[in-house]
């Protein structure tokens, strides 16, 4: 555990420009739907705690927790959103330098720091308001106090593994198989390979079961919790390699070509046979040997995701669910290499490592400032949201309706609370269609588009496009209501605003303008203004929703009138009730001042050939 001066100065001017790059990322790259869909469900409420938030695998809760704190301190900016997993760049940076200080090779050691701090899909993780980059500082922590508890098996160490495993698992509940995989590890080491007493050894015994053991079957129960609500949806049983391992490699590298992919088994073959080795040589000192620990901490964490898959059901890890796997590959590479020095010697040592040298330079292939590799499919850029707000002709008027795909709609809402809630939300409920004012799609993928939209703007990752109706839409006033006098509601969970019979409306499709002078004392205000359709059985056709603290946090006396609007696709011959309403979700206090709500049949619309 060596360093020189020099090697410590170049780390530090490395990891001094890293986290510039990190945090100029954090500033620019536009909010991914994951980040945005955690703070509207759970950090702008601050709703987020175990069994009683939102059932969702969305819900990272060290990094809600964290975020929440940071949004009420610095506000709602990308840059405070993803502030908590920039600062724990530095604990993971910190993490990696000691780890390395392992590996007795300089030249190998420089291998391993460059090839993991310079994964570009790995890296960017802590420019965001998500629990990977939280869990990976967290996880060093671990290995940095294990790898230290092989000669100091200390109440310190303990202490400092059971934090640091705590603080990752709850960051990232994709980590438990990993999690479960150390503490055995670690039980090892205090039985098998420790020379204190047996007192002292069942009272580090103890400490492990109160601060580790407990806290893991706490986090095992929370996530069957969630499995049995359907809520661990990423991921499939595909297969290990065809989903977990494939889809690492295309983040990794960019590419799924063979070589790459040729690379990964051969690098596995040499773990195998070079831990083997290594074991069979060392036997039960094996444990006790640092360099060894992220390997077989790798080969167990496999052989325990495999045996939760093909038994139990859950489903493989895919790309970020995964990322955890990528430092404990590369890592593995590097420590059995150091390991295997004395036997086979450096420069044939050199040859199996120099290949992971292609993961800095494609670092460089990968830096940008517009757009999350694992999110690529979700980016909106800002301009499209200026461009609409730019183009609304009159501030009186409604805003335009938005169409696009699910996975849109939370990076828009999100621009739309930043600039003060006055546009319509995305309706992806409707996708694909050509009602809306606006689309926001790839056009490539439904071309009748074309005939009644023109392309006014296209982003520059993967060409999505912002489309504006050739024509604006007509519509024929068909129903009102008017509320002129103020109700104060105070705890009752729904009101009335309209409620019309749709006998004469089937086969049309509908737009509803809904206009509402309302305020409450609640902050935020926790309410949806809903259009439910339903039939003659009283069973959903149609539910749109639009949440009030969505729009914005305050909606207090003055300038906070609800202006916005909801389509319905053609309504079917068994449309019986359309309802709008208020479901105040929490019970809490509102007064409507006025409303008025206005019920459109949308004239079919003419279509331009697209030339």
């Amino acid at each position: 555990m060596k360093q020189s001066n020099n090697e410590t100065i170049i780390f530090t001017i490395l990891s001094t420009l890293l986290l510039a790059y990190l945090w100029i990322r954090a500033y620019s790259v536009p909010i991914t739907f994951d980040e945005a869909a955690t703070f509207f469900h759970f950090v702008h409420r601050g709703d987020f705690w175990f069994f009683n938030s939102l059932p969702d695998a969305n819900n990272h809760f060290i990094n809600s927790l964290l975020t929440y704190i940071s949004y009420h301190s610095f506000g709602s900016s990308k840059l405070a959103l993803r502030l908590p997993n920039l600062l724990s760049a530095i604990i993971f940076l910190y993490f990696l330098f000691r780890i390395s200080l392992f590996i007795r090779s300089m030249s190998i050691r420089w291998i391993f720091i460059l090839s993991i701090m310079f994964t570009h899909y790995f890296i960017e993780f802590f420019a965001l308001s998500r629990g990977y980059g939280l869990s990976m500082a967290f996880l060093f922590g671990v290995l940095y106090h294990l790898m230290k508890f092989t000669t100091e098996k200390s109440i310190k160490q303990v202490l400092y593994i059971s934090m640091f495993l705590v603080l990752a698992n709850f960051s990232n509940l994709s980590l438990l198989v990993l999690s479960t995989a150390i503490i055995g590890y670690q039980i090892a080491l205090l039985f098998l390979t420790n020379n204190n007493s047996i007192k002292t050894k069942l009272f580090l015994f103890v400490i492990i079961i109160l601060l580790e053991i407990l806290p893991l079957v706490f986090a095992v129960y929370y996530m069957l919790y969630l499995k049995d609500l359907g809520s661990l949806y990423y991921g499939a049983n595909s297969g290990f390699w065809s989903l977990t391992v494939v889809s690492l490699i295309l983040l990794a590298t960019g590419t799924k070509v063979a070589i790459f992919k040729v690379g990964v088994i051969i690098f596995a073959v040499y773990l195998i046979v070079a831990l083997t080795f290594l074991i069979w040589k060392n036997k039960l000192q094996a444990l006790s040997r640092p360099l060894l620990i992220i390997p077989i901490l790798l080969f167990a964490t496999i052989i325990g995701i495999v045996i939760l898959t093909e038994i139990f059901g859950v489903n493989y890890p895919e790309d970020r669910v995964a990322i955890y796997l990528i430092p404990l590959f590369f890592g593995s590479i590097v420590m059995v290499s150091d390991s295997l020095i004395s036997s086979i010697g450096k420069n044939y040592i050199m040859i199996v490592t120099l290949p992971l040298l292609f993961l800095p330079i494609h670092f460089f292939d990968s830096i940008n400032l517009q757009y999350v590799n694992g999110y690529k499919t979700e980016v909106v850029p800002e301009r499209f949201y200026e461009t609409v707000v730019n183009n609304t002709n009159n501030h009186d008027e409604f805003p335009p309706t938005i169409g696009g795909y699910r996975m849109r709609m939370f990076c828009w809402t999100y621009m739309n609370f930043r600039n003060g809630g006055t546009q319509n939300l995305v309706d992806y409920q409707g996708y694909p269609d050509v009602l809306s004012d606006y689309q926001i799609v790839d056009a490539d993928e439904h071309p009748e588009w074309l005939n009644y939209y023109d392309v006014i703007d296209t982003e520059d990752v993967l060409g999505r496009q912002l489309l504006k109706r050739k024509r604006e839409s007509d519509y024929e006033l068909v129903r009102s209501n008017k509320i002129d006098s103020t109700i104060e509601i105070s705890q009752n969970e729904y009101y009335n605003l309209a409620e019309w019979n749709t006998d004469t409306l089937t086969g049309q499709a509908l737009l509803i303008n809904i206009e509402l002078n309302i305020h409450s004392p609640e902050v935020p205000f926790h309410a949806w203004v809903v259009m439910h359709v339903i039939d003659d059985n009283k069973k959903n056709i149609e539910y749109k929703n639009i949440p009030f603290d969505w729009l914005r946090t305050k909606w207090g006396k003055g300038d906070n009138r609800f202006k916005h609007s909801f389509l319905t696709s053609e309504l079917p011959a068994n449309s019986s009730l359309l309802k709008i309403y208020i479901w105040n979700i929490d019970k809490g206090i509102y007064t409507i001042e006025d409303a008025k709500i206005d019920l459109f049949k949308i004239v079919p619309p003419t279509i331009h050939p697209a030339i």
